[in-house]
């Protein structure tokens, strides 16, 4: 327990090390259980390490790959497998390689995924979608494009997904489920040749479509 000021922390497998609320501790290495509620340096969370960052708290750029929660504040993540839980602030950048990252905070440096992105809340910035990403709250992408590619999955399950100013450039697949809306509300959405967009019996989609894909509506669809 650390209610004063470390440089380092290397933590093993098996034990446990608290960062508390006004302490501050360097980079963080992580194998065992880290919890921090003051300040911390780049956290490394290791397969299976336990990693939380708690309201109030704030922590360095985060590489993940064991299970780790975020209520605070982070630089940026870089996900490589596990479990990343945010319900607070991403300052920059979030980069899914693998496992899941579960988002109903703010992201605000983008999004780049090739594994799970369960998401609502606010992302700035584009986000690149390579895996699979279920939207399944209201979610607002407040700046920048949404691009998926070729075998990518966006899945609108709940709320509204607003694209605030950018298009939605499809190669994939998107579908939107009764009772959701996909409103890209100032771009385009640019349904490109392989490009697949479902639109479930009440489901709403809002957006100037411009299509040389496959789009099929069995709901309400507002297209220029």
């Amino acid at each position: 327990t650390n209610a004063g000021r470390v440089a380092t922390v290397a933590n093993q497998a098996g034990a446990s090390f608290a960062n508390l609320a006004g302490a501050t501790a360097g980079d963080v290495t992580n194998a065992g259980a880290v919890t921090n509620a003051g300040r911390v340096g780049t956290v490394d969370n290791q397969a299976g390490g336990s990693f939380k960052n708690l309201a109030g708290a704030t922590a360095g750029a985060v590489t993940n790959a064991g299970t780790a929660s975020n209520a605070g504040t982070v630089a940026s993540l870089v996900n490589q497998n596990g479990v990343f839980n945010n319900t607070g602030v991403i300052n920059g950048s979030a980069t899914v390689n693998g496992g899941v990252l579960k988002t109903s905070g703010s992201i605000g440096g983008g999004l780049t995924n090739a594994g799970t992105v369960v998401a609502s809340g606010t992302i700035a910035g584009a986000i690149t979608n390579n895996g699979t990403m279920s939207v399944v709250g209201n979610l607002d992408a407040t700046t920048g494009d949404v691009v998926q590619n070729a075998g990518a999955v966006l899945a609108v399950g709940g709320g509204t997904f607003r694209i605030a100013v950018g298009d939605l450039d499809n190669s994939g697949t998107v579908s939107v489920a009764g009772g959701a809306t996909l409103d890209v509300a100032k771009g385009d959405l640019l349904n490109k040749a392989g490009g697949v967009v479902s639109v479930a019996a009440g489901g709403t989609v809002v957006d100037d479509l411009d299509n040389a894909g496959t789009v099929t509506n069995n709901g309400s669809y507002t297209a220029d």
